[in-house]
């Protein structure tokens, strides 16, 4: 499973969401975004998950 984050500019600086989405919920939040017209560049990226080593 894959997990992202979103990206965004809000009054000149960039913020990074806390939480990790899915894909789907990533892009619905990301409308979200959009739409509240207090943000700009709003980007969804994908999160790296690291494995362990035994």
């Amino acid at each position: 499973m894959k997990n992202y984050r979103l990206k965004w500019t809000q009054d000149g600086r960039e913020w990074t969401s806390v939480g990790a989405f899915d894909e789907r919920s990533a892009e619905s939040r990301k409308r979200e975004l959009e739409a509240a017209d207090a943000t700009s560049m709003v980007r969804v990226v994908e999160v790296p998950i690291f494995k362990r080593k035994s």
